[in-house]
């Protein structure tokens, strides 16, 4: 908290219910803002995490937890459309209908109280260091007594005094706003960059600091004409909260580095070099791979090299998805795969687009050192549709959670050279997660004495 009466930027409650359960309510603005709600009980658990519903039955902790898909009537269908998990649509139709019909709505002002006092309540706490309270229940005339006269006020910014002292040029200060609005904007872009880039040797997957990068220096002409901006406020009126708060944005984005002209060019090198560094980070752990795996000899490993395209408009279903080439202007960039652990080999496009809505594609070129047939198998969750050469070999336009390792497959013949594979793929607003891909040689094509052509070299496009 900047101050003692200040709005903090976390701020959590420990609340005690009636039936002697425990709620921790970790509410504010921290560097992991995120909606997840997780319930734990003795005999089951469920969460919500990144919008996917996963319960754990079984009454133990290491009981399976699975995947549930709820499914809503068709109001609830309309509701989910509305944000915040459908919360504000029931709110303002449960109000209408009992206006208009006098059915009463599920909550009452009693339970609205319920639901906000724990709140008004946790800030009194925290700045009484820790001072428990209990919360009184406004069905009870005694408790509503006890607190008529109670008219606690949160402290609140001077208004009046304001940001800038009297007198201030209002034609410079007239674009504070703006200015403090922007450069918060600009903080997430370059710190989401320059702090990921420092750790890109242990990520999972290092390709996803380019598209990083590439924001960065996208963005970087404006935010430099935003920090020359804020710094003319700044040096106008050095003693002001005005200052003191843009200095904060300011100091976030290395304004004496950021702001030289020469920067964006330094950022545009350092850019084709964390590209380069990917692509060791990604080969090398693709020989630790193959060196510790014992496979199947008929079975390469997931291929864990990629480009991705930026995301398209869908024009019907991925299964109307039109053939491309790698060489198309698609705003190619490279994507590696999860290298270890329990997702090893996944191709994580939600990493990328989140709960955007459309079509990507996903490719790379492939050389056979000799003529053969392997059968390819995809394991999607969103419906994806292939080609080899730009020539759809498989199409499965539905979406099926979770992904699996080989949900889908298709035999193709290779002849000796390189290739092209290409799949479209349906982001299905953030529900169509990724895939897995791997070669296998056919049973028919397991002749004795003949050793398969793997693994078919990533040619890397």
């Amino acid at each position: 908290m900047r101050g003692r009466h200040g709005m903090g930027g976390v701020a959590p409650s420990l609340i005690s219910m009636s039936n002697g359960s425990v709620v921790r309510n970790l509410m504010g603005a921290t560097t992991n803002d995120s909606h997840i709600q997780r319930l734990w009980g003795t005999k089951g658990a469920a969460e919500i995490v990144d919008g996917h519903l996963r319960i754990r039955l079984g009454g133990s902790g290491s009981s399976p937890k699975l995947e549930v898909i709820p499914h809503w009537d068709e109001l609830g269908e309309l509701a989910a459309s509305t944000g915040h998990g459908g919360g504000d649509f029931w709110v303002l139709y449960y109000f209408a209908r009992q206006i208009l019909t006098g059915e009463p709505a599920p909550f009452d002002t009693y339970s609205a109280c319920d639901c906000t006092i724990p709140g008004v309540l946790a800030y009194r706490s925290q700045i009484e260091a820790g001072r428990p309270y209990a919360v009184p229940d406004f069905r009870d005339k005694a408790q509503r007594e006890r607190y008529r006269n109670d008219h606690y006020d949160q402290p609140r910014y001077d208004v009046e005094k304001g940001v800038f002292p009297k007198g201030a040029d209002y034609e410079l200060t007239k674009h504070f706003s703006r200015t403090m609005r922007d450069l918060i904007g600009y903080v997430y872009v370059y710190r989401g960059y320059r702090d990921w880039s420092k750790v890109i040797d242990d990520l999972a997957s290092p390709s996803n600091v380019l598209p990083l990068a590439e924001r960065l220096i996208e963005t970087l002409p404006q935010m430099q004409e935003t920090q020359k901006l804020a710094r003319r406020m700044i040096d106008a009126y050095p003693e002001s909260d005005a200052a003191r708060v843009l200095g904060d944005m300011l100091k976030m984005t290395d304004e004496p580095i950021t702001s030289k002209p020469d920067f964006l060019k330094k950022l545009k090198a350092e850019r084709s070099r964390l590209a380069k560094q990917v692509d060791r980070i990604a080969a090398a752990r693709e020989r630790a791979a193959r060196a510790s795996t014992s496979k199947d000899k008929w079975n390469s490993l997931f291929v864990s090299r990629w480009q991705v395209s930026k995301l398209l408009r869908k024009k019907g279903s991925v299964a109307d998805a039109a053939a491309v080439k790698l060489s198309d202007r698609l705003g190619w960039r490279p994507l590696a795969a999860v290298p270890a652990g329990d997702m090893a080999g996944f191709v994580s496009l939600h990493s990328l687009f989140q709960e955007q809505d459309g079509l990507v594609y996903i490719g790379n070129r492939f050389k056979a050192s000799k003529r053969g047939t392997w059968t390819i198998h995809v394991g999607h969750d969103g419906g994806s549709k292939l080609f080899v050469d730009r020539k759809p070999v498989l199409s499965v336009p539905s979406r099926v959670n979770p992904a699996t390792h080989d949900r889908s497959k298709v035999d193709v013949t290779l002849a000796r050279g390189t290739h092209e594979i290409v799949i479209a793929f349906d982001t299905d607003s953030g529900m169509g997660w990724g895939f897995y891909f791997r070669f296998e040689v056919p049973r028919p094509a397991r002749k004795k004495g003949i050793e398969p052509a793997f693994p078919l070299v990533v040619e890397d496009a």
